[in-house]
């Protein structure tokens, strides 16, 4: 009896490890994003100017922080794990060496309600509120109607993951551009095909 239940229990075990092995799998996507803004900057009591915002001056806000220094060759890319709320981080290559910083402290994407989907989550819609808390007095709140597309992804061992493979953001918020008040409107593009 006691050699029965030993082998139940030593079966059972090895059942929950390979449950949990097989749900620990992460599966995570990365890729460009590309930011485009227009900001209108306040110059003077009766003076403003426009200022076109990119991944570059995101890239030199972050840098002003004193926390980066990220070089010319420094990419902006967007990272989802396991098809969640993606996230900003920036890849770079230095002396050969690569590397992927998580931002996502200093330039946030939060999403402040459900979100809608339809047939399948094909297509879905949802707000999305970007933070840039960037230094030299540059920053924004940015936020917008956000759609995702959701498509097939090659997983390179044949399968494939069901995941977004393009969304596009237009909104826009309030901000500073060289610590100047500003209004800022735009979009926000990621595309994983």
């Amino acid at each position: 009896m006691r050699a029965v239940f030993k082998k139940t229990i030593t079966a059972a075990l090895f059942f929950v490890c390979f449950i949990l092995t097989a749900q620990e799998q992460i599966y995570t996507t990365v890729k460009d994003a590309s930011i485009a803004l227009t900001a209108t900057a306040q110059t003077s009591e009766d003076e403003s100017h426009t200022v076109r915002i990119t991944n570059k001056d995101v890239l030199a806000a972050l840098n002003a922080t004193g926390v980066f220094d990220f070089g010319n060759d420094a990419k902006l890319l967007m990272r989802s794990v396991n098809g969640g709320l993606p996230f900003f981080v920036v890849h770079e290559s230095v002396s050969n060496e690569v590397t992927t910083i998580d931002i996502s402290d200093y330039l946030t994407v939060t999403e402040p309600d459900d979100a809608v989907h339809s047939h399948n989550s094909i297509d879905n819609w949802g707000i999305w509120n970007v933070v840039l808390n960037g230094g030299d007095g540059n920053d924004f709140t940015w936020w917008g109607l956000t759609t995702l597309h959701t498509g097939r992804i090659p997983t390179g061992n044949g399968g494939a993951l069901f995941r977004t493979v393009s969304l596009s953001s237009s909104g826009s918020g309030p901000g500073h551009v060289n610590g100047a008040n500003a209004q800022f409107s735009g979009r926000e593009r990621k595309n994983l095909s």
